[in-house]
C-alpha cells in the first residue's frame, strides 16, 4: 500500500492526504475544496475521483489546481451513469493512484464534494489520532446530538491511518455495507474508532437526498446485524426522529433487511465472513443488554435473540 512512515509515536508534521469524490457537483466541489485547502493543516494532496461528470466538475478542479499551492490530481472515469454502489470502487481507485507514486503518508481522509469543514477540522482530528496510536478510524460530525450519544465516525470527514489500511488489505470491499465494514473490522481487531462530536462539518445535500436509504437495509443484512437492533432503530427513528431519515426511508431501511430476496442476484449483495458477523451481534447483544429495563429477565431476553439469530441467519 501507500508508503510506511507512521510510527507509535505522535508526529508534529503528519502527512495525509484527501480522496474527494464527486459527480456532476461542481458548485458543491468548489466549496468543499476550498474548505480542505483552507484547513490549518491541510493535506499535502488532494485526489478529485470524478464519476463520469457532465457538469463544469472539469473546469472547477483546473480552476483550482491553477490557483492553489496544494497538490490536487483529478481521476476521470466514464461516464456510466449514477450508480451509488460504485463509491467503495471509486475511492479504492483513489488508493491505487496514491500508492502508485512514490510520496510516503500517515493518514488518508475521505470526503463527499458537498462537506464544508471547520477550519481546524482535520488539525483537531490528526491532534486525538497522533496521541492514540490504536486510534486508526475518526471523524469529526455534522449532527447535534443530546450529550452522552455515542455514534460511529461518519462515512465523510473520516480519517484513516495507514498502518492499519494496509493491515486489512488497503482497499474497501466493493459490496453493501462497505463504509461500517472498515470501523467493525477495527473493532474486531482490538483497535478503537472515534467520532468526535465536538469537530465539525456540514453538508451541502440533506442526508439521503440522492441514495433514499435504499440499500441500508441490504448493508445490514451483509455485515449481519440482528434483527432485534434493526427494529428497534426503525422504530425510534419513527417514533422520536433520532436520524434524519424520513418515514419512507425507515420503512425501506427495514423491508430491504428482512426480505433481501431481492437482492439475491445483485453483485454487490456480499455477506461478510462468519467471524465478522458474530462479531457484530456479539456487540449488538452487549449493547442491548446494558439497558436497564431488560436486566430483569435477562436469560428470557438472551435465549430469544439466540432464538431469532438461528431464524435469521
Amino acid at each position: 500500500m501507500a508508503g510506511k512512515r507512521d510510527s507509535a509515536s505522535p508526529l508534529l508534521d503528519p502527512a495525509y492526504w484527501s480522496c474527494v469524490l464527486t459527480r456532476n457537483g461542481a458548485q458543491m466541489l468548489r466549496k468543499t475544496l476550498y474548505s480542505i485547502e483552507r484547513q490549518t493543516l491541510a493535506p499535502k494532496l488532494i485526489v478529485v475521483v470524478d464519476d463520469g461528470s457532465t457538469d463544469e466538475t472539469r473546469s472547477v478542479i483546473e480552476s483550482h489546481q491553477s490557483k492553489t499551492k496544494i497538490r490536487i490530481d483529478a481521476i476521470r472515469l466514464p461516464e456510466r451513469g449514477y450508480d451509488i454502489r460504485r463509491v467503495p470502487a471509486n475511492i479504492n481507485a483513489a488508493y491505487a493512484y496514491v500508492e502508485a507514486n512514490p510520496e510516503k503518508w500517515d493518514y488518508s481522509m475521505i470526503s463527499g464534494d458537498d462537506c464544508i469543514y471547520s477550519r481546524g477540522y482535520c488539525a483537531s482530528i490528526l491532534a486525538r489520532m497522533n496521541l492514540d496510536p490504536q486510534l486508526v478510524v475518526a471523524s469529526g460530525d455534522w449532527q447535534t446530538l443530546s450529550p452522552g450519544t455515542v455514534k460511529p465516525p461518519q462515512g465523510a470527514g473520516r480519517f484513516i491511518k495507514e498502518s492499519f489500511w494496509r493491515e486489512v488489505g488497503g482497499k474497501y470491499p466493493v459490496a453493501y455495507g462497505w463504509e461500517s465494514w472498515l470501523l467493525y473490522k477495527a473493532q474486531q481487531l482490538g483497535y478503537r474508532i472515534a467520532n468526535l462530536q465536538e469537530v465539525r462539518f456540514s453538508h451541502l445535500r440533506s442526508s439521503g437526498s440522492v441514495h433514499r436509504f435504499k440499500y441500508w437495509g441490504a448493508a445490514m443484512r451483509t455485515l449481519g446485524f440482528h434483527p432485534v437492533p434493526v427494529v428497534l432503530r426503525v422504530a425510534k427513528n419513527l417514533i422520536e426522529g433520532t436520524e434524519p431519515i424520513p418515514f419512507q426511508g425507515n420503512l425501506t431501511m427495514l423491508a430491504s433487511y428482512l426480505f433481501p430476496i431481492r437482492y439475491r442476484s445483485d453483485p454487490y449483495f456480499q455477506c461478510f465472513d462468519e467471524g465478522l458477523q458474530q462479531f457484530v451481534r456479539q456487540q449488538q447483544l452487549r449493547t442491548l443488554m446494558s439497558a436497564r429495563k431488560l436486566q430483569t429477565f435477562r436469560q428470557f431476553w438472551i435465549a430469544a435473540w439466540k432464538v431469532l439469530e438461528r431464524i435469521f441467519y
